[in-house]
């Protein structure tokens, strides 16, 4: 008998343990979804499910949050273009075999490209185009830009036009306005932030510079000159015969000179230049002036300034309050071989106690107008006196190492003692280099002299050559290259520039803004880092103790800005940037002397006292001159007293002119009038007042109406002399003047 035994071997088999076959629980994996710059669309992508035949594309937004269904594919790859760009969508798979369907896919949300705001925007007027240029830097992945404008930087901004390049001319501009731009970078319907506004203002002609004015002795004509207005197509010249009087036009000029042969021997005349472009007028420029004189060897006249940065005491002003006139201040003492000149200073001079100035220089050259500084506060060390040198008897000066600031140069040039026993030829050269200045004048007597001497003494003020230069600059990418220009060449062209990167570290109110790696073309100054200060969109940069490199005072007027992102981009200037506004000098106030020196011609030293002489006699007649020139001169002048508040009040007699003067005590504009006791009257033609600064500047001449008197304005430490005329018929008789 035979057993069978059968062994059963239980196996199980795990569903799908084949790799090459469809798992219905497995979902699509890898799911990702991102946006097409190219095709507009937004491609989603993943991995192939083993048996899967088809997928189902699933689509939810932010609004949406269930998943419906958008499409099929057949491979692994879907385009949805049916949505709304930058709206955010997540996408679930699902994978089929046509009889099952495996679970959804995890999401994925779409990504899109960011393109970034434009920087780099600057707008310029183009004034050949008559349009404003605006540029900025290209943005990675932008087709094409929209150009935003408002008219105020806060204002709303307007789409005017959209262009495919980084740049647009806006020739829909209106003369004198301002227009603010913002770019905005567009691919298709994704858009950037808009950029930072950038500012222009479609302005006029500017008033011409650098107008100068000097008489030609060979053609008997002054010849007159400035330098080209950017945009002019031809000039007017104007000219008056007072500073201040009516400049009248009489001149058109196609070039940027001009020669005046209608003149009178001995007259100044005053000259203002406007620029002109068809209709379009610029401001006029700053007056220049020139006289029509003698050529000839005679007096000297010398103008010298001095800087107010030594503030303790003051030269002796040649004023004489008792009878409101200029008078001269002469030491007749002798020197050991002689006498010396006149000289209009303190007995400081006396008192200084320094080697290079020996005992026996105790005169001064004749210094008849002065507002300036006591000599004993100057530093006299680097001046020597050298007897024997053919310079008799004048102080040695290197006029390299010495600015005018630091001493009145004119001043100490002549010290003329008997002993050097001088000759003629000699005191000549003593006074050729007193003469040597620029601001000099060379004429023959006082007739002549009389005229440029009451000129000049309106205006004794002199800027001295330290300067304190403040910038306003709007802030910039960091890196960004700036570069201010103060000639009217191209940034790339200028001689005159500094130029500097605009650099920012940190963040919030630890931010710090600086002008790195400075350097100047054409001005002298020593800063090379220069930290910005201020609040909001722009920062004021100061550059201390800056000048030209002449040595020359700084125009702000000529100030330009220009900006370029790195040193192969090309430098665009901002408009934006207005001098009047956004720079600043401060200035070391000088005031200034005339200094008159006289050809002794026949005299050796050792005739001191006939020089003294005619020097004294000069003088007088010249100061006698200009006292004269006053119209108050040797009047009983009346000064007006507060009797309320601001106002300044005196006595009209019936029958009489009376002069009347009072200081002012602070800037501002006042009204002139007269009342008697109870009530303003209008006086009508029985009265005339005429009013005048100290300088004899006329405010107003022979008004019969207190209302047709225009406000005028007074600043502090200003004297006002009033004269009031003809019969009073009206009234009781007694009058007040005044104004406040």
């Amino acid at each position: 008998m035979f057993f069978i035994v059968v062994f059963f071997t239980a196996c199980y088999v795990e569903e799908s343990s084949d790799l090459n076959t469809w798992n219905k629980e497995v979902p699509p994996k890898e799911v990702s979804a991102s946006y097409d710059i190219t095709t507009k669309k937004i491609n989603i992508n993943w991995n192939y499910t083993i048996g899967a035949t088809e997928y189902n594309v699933y689509r939810a937004d932010e609004i949406n949050v269930i998943y419906g269904f958008i499409g099929k594919a057949s491979s692994t790859s879907y385009l949805d273009d049916n949505f709304e760009v930058e709206k955010i969508y997540h996408y679930k798979i699902e994978a089929t075999n046509g009889e099952f369907k495996s679970p959804l896919s995890d999401k994925a949300t779409v990504t899109y490209p960011k393109l970034e705001a434009p920087t780099g925007v600057l707008a310029l007027y183009d004034d050949n185009k008559k349009a404003i240029d605006i540029n900025w830097s290209s943005v990675d992945l932008a087709d094409e830009y929209s150009v935003y404008r408002a008219y105020e930087s806060d204002g709303s901004y307007s789409a005017i036009e959209k262009v495919s390049s980084a740049s647009f001319s806006d020739n829909n501009i209106i003369l004198g306005k301002t227009y603010y731009y913002k770019i905005e970078a567009i691919n298709g319907e994704l858009k950037s932030p808009l950029s930072t506004s950038t500012s222009v203002t479609y302005k006029e002609l500017k008033a011409p510079t650098g107008v100068s004015a000097s008489y030609n002795a060979t053609t008997k004509q002054i010849d007159i000159s400035w330098d080209p207005t950017n945009g002019a197509t031809g000039y007017n010249a104007y000219r008056a015969h007072k500073l201040d009087g009516n400049y009248s036009s009489t001149w058109k000029v196609p070039s940027t000179s001009f020669s005046d042969s209608n003149i009178t021997l001995g007259k100044i005349y005053h000259y203002k230049i406007e620029a002109t472009r068809g209709d379009l007028e610029s401001p006029l420029s700053t007056s220049t002036s020139a006289a029509y004189s003698f050529t000839n060897p005679g007096i000297y006249l010398s103008i010298i300034a001095f800087s107010e940065n030594l503030t303790e005491k003051k030269f002796t002003r040649l004023y004489d309050e008792s009878n409101d006139s200029f008078n001269s201040f002469i030491d007749e003492r002798e020197t050991e071989a002689g006498s010396s000149l006149y000289w209009a200073v303190d007995n400081a001079i006396m008192s200084i106690k320094n080697t290079a100035f020996p005992d026996y220089i105790d005169n001064i050259s004749i210094v008849t107008f002065t507002d300036g500084l006591d000599i004993s506060s100057l530093d006299a060390s680097g001046y020597k006196h050298e007897s024997n040198s053919d310079y008799l008897g004048a102080l040695k000066i290197d006029i390299n190492e010495i600015k005018v600031k630091d001493i009145p140069l004119s001043a100490y040039a002549i010290g003329l003692n008997g002993k050097d026993g001088a000759d003629e030829e000699e005191f000549k050269k003593n006074l050729e280099v007193l003469s040597s200045g620029e601001n000099n004048y060379t004429v023959e007597d006082v007739n002549d002299i009389e005229v440029i001497f009451k000129e000049i003494a309106k205006s004794l003020t002199k800027t001295s050559s330290s300067q304190s230069l403040a910038l306003s600059v709007s802030l910039s990418s960091s890196g960004t290259k700036i570069r201010f220009t103060f000639d009217d060449a191209n940034a790339s062209e200028s001689g005159q520039y500094i130029e500097a990167t605009y650099e920012r570290v940190g963040s919030g109110e630890n931010m710090t803004h600086t002008l790195e790696n400075i350097t100047y073309n054409g001005l002298d100054c020593t800063s090379t880092s220069i930290t910005g200060e201020g609040t909001g969109a722009s920062k004021k940069y100061t550059f201390e103790d800056i000048k030209m490199e002449d040595g020359s005072d700084i125009d702000i007027d000529s100030i330009k800005l220009w900006s370029r992102s790195d040193s192969s981009s090309p430098w665009y200037k901002n408009d934006g940037f207005v001098p009047s506004r956004d720079s600043h000098v401060d200035v070391e106030k000088s005031s200034a002397a005339i200094v008159l020196v006289l050809d002794t011609g026949n005299f050796s030293a050792n005739d001191f006292k006939i020089v003294q002489s005619s020097a004294k006699s000069f003088v007088e007649t010249l100061l006698d001159g200009y006292n004269k020139s006053f119209p108050w001169y040797g009047k009983n002048v009346i000064e007006l007293s507060s009797d309320s508040g601001d106002l300044k009040s005196g006595s009209i007699k019936a029958g009489e002119t009376t002069w009347y003067k009072a200081n002012i005590s602070s800037n501002e504009d006042y009204n002139i009038g007269w009342r008697d006791s109870k009530d303003y009257y209008d006086l009508t033609a029985e009265i005339k007042v005429s009013a005048y600064k100290s300088s004899a500047e006329v405010l107003f001449e022979d008004k019969s109406s207190d209302s047709s008197i225009p406000a005028i304005n007074l600043t502090e430490d200003d004297t006002i002399y009033i004269e009031v005329s003809e019969n009073i018929n009206n009234g009781n008789g007694t009058y007040i003047i005044g104004f406040k």
